[in-house]
């Protein structure tokens, strides 16, 4: 797999690591330049080694977010150039709850949750850099306006797009009120791939050239590495990854990767902020006993412009049997993991490492008290305010009432 040649991120690979196809000129080799492991008799040994070993507590703690690590900080800690590239646009997919308005840092909806966690690790604006699809619901809503609505605007945004969903077709036609989805036993699956569908519509039509994904419940912390590294990591892969791709899982790590692509990695990426390199593999979705649901993930542009194609390719009804199986087959995918992170790790290989015993939080909860704390004040504020102006209100008519 070629590889593109940048100065600002340390990218290791070679035709070793890369059997099917060599780096172009520029990559760094391997074997050359990982001076931490130059005495390793190949790469695989140094993974396997890497995995077996435990993150320490102290090291784990040391992962808990400050803006050293951010892209964008005034430390300049994660050291890239980003001439070449920027952070992708990002979309959230979030069911509407009744407080779905309320304040990030005091809501307790999902989506203030995952946008409180985005403002807390992501550093180049924090939530205001993504946007957000509302995650559907046929099972609980269908018939109803909102889905009606949602369906209308995908007909006619890309009518070849939703002609090409399983997930989304009628029995009898769009007049009818039944899904296909419903006979199939995927009806309670329909709502989040339309969601999904629109996101990546959306997505191409404002020509961008990849877009992360965040399924309800798919924070920061989520993905395979210190959550203070997810800026970095991505802009890495973007910046000296592969140059054609279709999908980045972002949370799978070693879940889905196959033996042999276990044994030869795509790349070690490493950057001297970093708590560990990161190992890049190719995800062909190896089940091998893993669950391996798609909740945090990025697409390219490729993937974007063929998203049609590939529904009729394969039946999209589930999101995740859908993925796994195109991954298996046509689709360019690959997963990353910190090496020795526990949660990139396979549940062969957590079984020989220690579980960390602190972890990162989701949310700055002493910005959620102080937050909760000052909007309580204010609320406070304008109940009083407000009696006063109705305490004022009524002085005249007292008056005017005794005069009489």
């Amino acid at each position: 797999m070629p590889f593109l040649a940048r100065d600002a991120v340390d990218v290791e690979a070679s035709a070793s690591l890369l059997p099917r196809t060599s780096p172009v000129e520029g990559a760094t080799p391997f074997a050359s330049s990982h001076k931490t492991n130059s005495s390793s008799s190949s790469f695989a040994a140094a993974v396997a080694v890497a995995v077996g070993c435990c993150v320490g507590v102290a090291a784990y703690a040391s992962s808990i977010p400050s803006s050293a690590a951010m892209l964008g900080s005034a430390n300049g800690g994660v050291d890239l150039l980003l001439g070449a590239t920027t952070f992708p646009r990002t979309t959230r997919i979030t069911p509407k709850t009744i407080d779905d308005d309320d304040d990030a840092a005091t809501s307790t909806s999902m989506d203030a949750r995952m946008r409180a966690n985005w403002d807390l690790y992501h550093g180049r604006g924090g939530s205001k850099d993504s946007d957000r699809v509302v995650e559907y619901d046929f099972e609980k809503n269908w018939p109803s306006a909102e889905l009606e609505d949602a369906l209308d605007w995908l007909r006619s945004a890309a009518p070849e797009v939703s002609e090409s969903c399983a997930a989304i077709q009628f029995d009898g036609g769009e007049q009818s009120k039944t899904l296909t989805a419903e006979r199939m036993g995927a009806k309670g699956d329909a709502g989040k791939t339309l969601s999904h569908v629109i996101a990546w519509v959306k997505a191409r039509d404002a020509n961008v050239q990849s877009v992360v994904l965040a399924s309800a419940g798919a924070f920061i912390n989520t993905h395979t590495g210190p959550p203070n590294e997810f800026d970095s990591i991505i802009v890495s892969f973007l910046l000296r990854g592969p140059q054609t791709w279709d999908v980045l899982f972002l949370d799978r790590g070693e879940r889905g990767v196959g033996l042999d692509d276990a044994q030869r990695p795509e790349a070690l990426i490493s950057n001297k902020a970093w708590l560990n390199p990161y190992v890049l593999y190719r995800n062909r979705a190896v089940y091998a006993g893993e669950n391996l649901p798609v909740g945090l993930y990025m697409v390219s542009k490729k993937f974007l412009d063929k998203m049609a194609v590939h529904m009729r390719e394969e039946k999209l009804y589930k999101l995740d049997n859908w993925f796994n199986a195109l991954c298996a087959s046509k689709l360019e995918c690959y997963s990353y993991a910190s090496r020795g992170w526990y949660e990139g790790a396979t549940a062969k290989h957590k079984a020989r490492m220690a579980k960390p015993l602190e972890e990162a939080p989701i949310v700055d909860d002493a910005a959620v008290e102080a937050a909760s704390a000052a909007n309580a004040a204010a609320s406070r504020a304008k109940r009083l305010a407000a009696e006063d102006a109705d305490a004022d209100a009524n002085v005249p008519a007292e008056k005017m009432a005794s005069t009489i």
